[in-house]
């Protein structure tokens, strides 16, 4: 037994020697990759959208989330960055890996194996910051060609990648998801990593990513006594969507994340308009405006009234299967308080009429959440009976500070 030992420990030595000299010698010839191989261990991150079961407890809404609908959370491209915690904007990554394009959607939970250099891992406990993107394929050019340059991204390049104004609530409007998916990203801060005897452990890493666009809609419906209704286009005002906007979140902050100068011209872009003819002629058809004798019932406040154990998705069900479902359009954040103007006729499309409408206050506006701007005809004319942003509460204190930021 005493032999076998020394012989053991012999080998080790050899081999400790021997992986030095290997890693001198490609060091000196600038092939580290080649040379760590043997140093090397991985760390297996579980990336789903934000609203996955796995992560379903982590919402700001009060009666829990809104569920997307077909695409809304299909991940067809990844990329994650592992930064040292702490470290400026001229580092690199310590950790890289990506899964690239796909036209089928990735499956929610699918580990990435992200490599590590054991020697990157300097330190007893060494902290980490992960930033992930998804589906950056939906992203302008200049943003695809930066995120392409992977782990010989810096950090403050990665930080400043925007969504511009070829990038969703510009006036090219995004009324559909599309085929690449919508763009997510998410950092998660000073995760520990530790090293001990050449070895690495560290905790599952799951990254819920969330979307960097929000939804707006028109939920319609008539009074029963109301008839020949149409509604034919609605806009948003131009100035109010942002030119630029961090992909990338400031976390735990519920203003827009915006790249502003100061010069309106140039930090707001043209708003839209979206045209569809609704009307009440055809029970059966996609766009026929359904009636009802109490429209008082489907504002959010009246509706949770009569449902105290409602929750925002019995709510959300509720419009989607009793309003029509008008302009589904896709959205960049802002600052302001978007406004826009619902135009409709009651003659035929003789005469055409508008009724406005706007959020609440500036900065409501915020990425991944679900706005309804709920529509009437009563009385010969439309009211906008409310802009409901739904299920969401203030901000909380307390144990309740770090829950993430989404309802959709």
């Amino acid at each position: 037994m005493k032999m076998k030992k020394i012989y053991t420990d012999s080998i080790r030595q050899w081999s400790v020697l021997l992986m030095a000299l290997l890693l001198f010698t490609a060091c000196s010839s600038g092939v580290r990759e080649e040379a760590e191989q043997m140093l090397m261990s991985y760390i297996n991150i579980y990336v789903y959208p934000e609203n996955a079961a796995v992560n379903s407890g982590a919402t700001r809404a009060d009666e829990g989330t809104v569920a997307e609908i077909t695409n809304e959370d299909a991940i067809y491209d990844v990329q994650v960055w592992a930064f040292r915690s702490g470290a400026d904007g001229t580092a690199t990554p310590i950790g890289y890996v990506a899964h690239p394009y796909s036209t089928t959607a990735i499956t929610s939970g699918t580990p990435l194996r992200m490599p590590f250099y054991t020697s990157d891992i300097a330190s007893a406990d060494t902290r980490v910051d992960f930033y992930a993107v998804a589906n950056v394929s939906a992203l302008n050019s200049t943003a695809q060609t930066t995120l392409s340059q992977g782990k010989a991204l810096t950090k403050s390049a990665l930080e400043a990648v925007l969504l511009t104004g070829n990038d969703f609530g510009t006036s090219t409007p995004v009324h559909a998801v599309p085929a690449t998916g919508l763009p997510m990203s998410k950092i998660k801060m000073n995760q520990p990593i530790t090293s001990s005897a050449g070895t690495l452990t560290v905790e599952t890493q799951t990254i819920s990513l969330r979307r960097a666009v929000s939804k707006l809609r028109l939920c319609v419906l008539r009074k029963s006594d109301q008839s020949n209704c149409q509604l034919l286009s609605f806009d948003i005002k131009n100035g109010l969507i942002a030119a630029n906007e961090y992909l990338f979140p400031n976390e735990g902050e519920r203003a827009a994340h915006l790249s502003l100068t100061g010069t309106e011209a140039t930090d707001y872009v043209n708003g839209f308009t979206y045209t569809a003819t609704f009307d009440d002629s055809e029970p059966t058809a996609a766009n026929y405006i359904p009636a009802s004798a109490t429209p008082e019932n489907f504002i959010y406040e009246n509706w949770r009234g009569a449902n105290p154990s409602g929750t925002a998705q019995d709510y959300d069900t509720y419009l989607t299967n009793n309003t029509a479902q008008y302009g589904l359009t896709y959205l960049r954040e802002t600052d302001k308080a978007l406004t826009g103007t619902i135009y409709y006729s009651l003659d035929g499309g003789t005469t055409t009429e508008s009724a406005d409408f706007s959020m609440e206050e500036s900065g409501d506006f915020v990425r991944n959440h679900s706005w309804v701007v709920l529509v009437l005809f009563e009385g010969g004319k439309v009211r906008v009976l409310q802009v409901v942003n739904i299920g969401i509460a203030d901000w909380a204190t307390g144990s309740d500070v770090g829950r993430s930021v989404h309802n959709w």
